[in-house]
C-alpha cells in the first residue's frame, strides 16, 4: 500500500510492474480454472440454456448499471486525493458514506427483483423467475464488492485482484460437485455463479480489507461533517447518467441478438465476447490507474505516462491481435465445434483491441482529471450508437453485424474522448510519429523492466 509521504517517494516504475505481476498472477489462475468451467458449462448446457443463462446475467446487469460503477472512480481519486495531503479524516469520511450509499442502493434494488420476479414468473414460468431472484444476489455483492474496491485502489493495494481468482476456484469446485451428482443444469449454473462470488468476497473481505482498513483508519477520526454531498450536487447527476446509462447500453446487446435472431445466437455472441474480453483482460493496464490517481493533482506527470502508455499499449495490442486471430479459430473449433459459428463474429470484435487499450488509457486519465462532464456526454453518443446500430445491422449483416457495433462503439469512444482530452489539455496531444519510434528512453524502461524481471 501507498499511504504515507514516504511510500510516494518509491518508484512508481517498480511499482507499477510488482503490480502488474502479481495482477498476471491472479489473472492466470482466475483464467485457467475459468477456461474449465467454460468448458463444462458449455459442454453439459445446450447451446440454448447457455443463451438462456447469459440472458439473465445481461437482465440483473441492466439494474445493476444503476448502481455498481456508480461514483467509484470520482470517489476513488477523491479519497486518494485526502491522503495525499494527510486529510485521512475527510478520506475516512467520504468512504463511509459512499459505502452506506452504494451498499443501501443495492439492498433496495435487490429486494425490488425479488418482489418483482413475479411478473417475470406470470410471463416467462416459475423456473426463469427463480434463476432472477437468486441472480439478483449479485447486485448486492457487487455493490459490497465495488465499496473494497475503491478503498484498495485510494490505498493503491492489489487485494481485489484476487477477487476473480478466487471465485473460479470455488466455482470449479461446485461444477464438479454438481455433476458428479448427476445434477447440473441451468439452476446449478446459476447458483454455481452466485455462492462462487459470495464465498470470493468473504474470503477478500477477512483476509484482505479488514487489515487494511483498520491499517489506515483504526487510529483516525471521522470528519464530523458531510464530504460526500457537494460530490452529489457537483457530479452527481453526471456519474448517474455516464454511469447508468453506459452499463445499460452493454447489457442490452444479448438482448437485441435474441430478438432479431435467436437464444441460441446469445450464446454464440457471448462466447465471442467472453473470448475477447478474455484478451482485452492480459494487456497491463490494471497498473496504471493507481499511478494516475496517486498523480491526480500532476498534469504534466500524467501527460508524459498517457503518451508513453499509448505507444506501448498500441505496440501490444497489435501483437495480441495477430495471435489472437491467428490461435483463437482452431482451438474454439476443436474444443467446442458445435460454436463454430461463433468465429467470425470472433475476428471483427477482436479488431477492436486496439481501440479498447488507447480507450481504457483516455478513461483512466479524464477519471484523474476528474473531467466528468467528458466522460459523461460520451454517453449521449453511444446510447444511439447501440441500439441504432443493432437495429439496422443484425437483421442485415446477422451476427456479424454486432461486431460492427461494436467496432463503431469504440472508434467512436475513443475519437470522442482524444478530442474533447486534447482541447482541454493540449500537452496530452500524440505525435503519430512518435507511435513507431524505439527512443532512448524507452530503451531505459526496458532495462530497467528486465532487472527487475531478473
Amino acid at each position: 500500500m501507498i499511504i504515507e509521504k514516504n511510500h510516494q517517494e518509491k518508484s512508481l516504475l517498480g511499482y507499477f510492474v510488482r503490480g502488474e505481476a502479481l495482477k498476471r498472477l491472479y489473472d492466470g489462475v482466475a483464467t485457467g480454472i475459468g477456461l474449465i468451467n467454460s468448458f463444462l458449462v458449455i459442454t453439459y448446457l445446450s447451446v440454448f440454456n447457455f443463451g438462456l443463462y447469459q440472458l439473465i446475467l445481461a437482465f440483473v446487469g441492466i439494474l445493476d448499471g444503476l448502481n455498481t460503477g456508480l461514483l467509484e472512480s470520482v470517489v476513488g481519486v477523491d479519497v486518494r486525493r485526502h491522503l495525499n495531503v494527510d486529510k485521512k479524516d475527510s478520506a475516512k469520511r467520504l468512504f463511509l458514506e459512499y459505502a452506506v450509499l452504494k451498499i443501501g442502493f443495492a439492498v433496495i434494488l435487490t429486494t425490488a427483483v425479488m418482489f418483482g420476479a413475479q411478473l417475470i414468473a406470470a410471463r416467462y414460468g416459475e423456473d426463469i423467475a427463480l434463476f432472477v431472484r437468486i441472480a439478483s444476489l449479485l447486485m448486492l455483492i457487487r455493490a459490497i464488492q465495488s465499496v473494497q474496491t475503491v478503498f484498495f485502489r485510494a490505498v493503491l493495494s492489489f487485494a481485489h485482484w484476487s477477487w476473480p481468482a478466487i471465485r473460479e476456484c470455488v466455482k470449479l469446485a461446485l461444477i464438479i460437485g454438481f455433476i458428479f451428482t448427476g445434477h447440473f443444469t441451468i439452476f446449478q449454473v446459476v447458483v454455481a455463479h452466485v455462492v462462487a462470488e459470495a464465498v470470493a468476497l468473504v474470503a477478500v473481505t477477512i483476509f484482505g480489507f479488514i487489515w487494511a482498513y483498520r491499517k489506515v483508519f483504526s487510529q483516525v477520526k471521522a470528519y464530523s461533517g458531510y464530504v460526500i454531498t457537494d460530490l452529489l450536487r457537483n457530479q452527481g447527476w453526471l456519474l448517474f447518467v455516464r454511469y447508468g446509462f453506459s452499463k445499460l447500453a452493454k447489457n442490452t446487446m444479448p438482448w437485441f441478438v435474441k430478438i432479431f435472431i435467436n437464444t441460441e445466437a446469445v450464446a454464440f455472441y457471448s462466447l465471442a465476447i467472453n473470448l475477447v474480453a478474455f484478451i482485452e483482460n492480459l494487456m497491463p493496464l490494471a497498473g496504471i490507474e493507481p499511478i494516475f490517481a496517486l498523480k491526480a493533482d500532476n498534469p504534466g506527470e500524467i501527460s508524459f505516462i498517457f503518451k508513453r502508455s499509448v505507444k506501448y499499449t498500441l505496440w501490444l495490442s497489435a501483437i495480441m491481435l495477430i495471435g489472437a486471430l491467428f490461435l483463437v479459430p482452431p482451438l474454439v473449433t476443436f474444443i467446442f465445434p458445435k460454436y463454430q459459428p461463433s468465429l467470425l463474429l470472433f475476428m471483427v470484435l477482436a479488431l477492436a483491441l486496439p481501440l479498447y487499450g488507447v480507450y481504457k488509457l483516455l478513461k483512466v486519465v479524464l477519471t484523474a482529471l476528474r473531467e466528468q462532464k467528458i466522460l459523461t456526454m460520451r454517453i449521449a453518443n453511444e446510447v444511439l450508437i447501440i441500439p441504432i446500430g443493432a437495429v439496422l445491422c443484425l437483421p442485415l449483416f446477422g451476427l456479424v453485424g454486432a461486431g460492427i457495433v461494436y467496432i463503431a462503439t469504440y472508434v467512436e469512444r475513443v475519437w470522442f474522448f482524444y478530442s474533447r482530452l486534447v482541447r482541454q489539455y493540449p500537452e496530452f496531444r500524440v505525435k503519430l510519429r512518435t507511435l513507431f519510434m524505439f527512443d532512448d528512453v524507452d530503451k531505459q524502461y526496458l532495462a530497467r523492466i528486465l532487472r527487475r524481471a531478473n
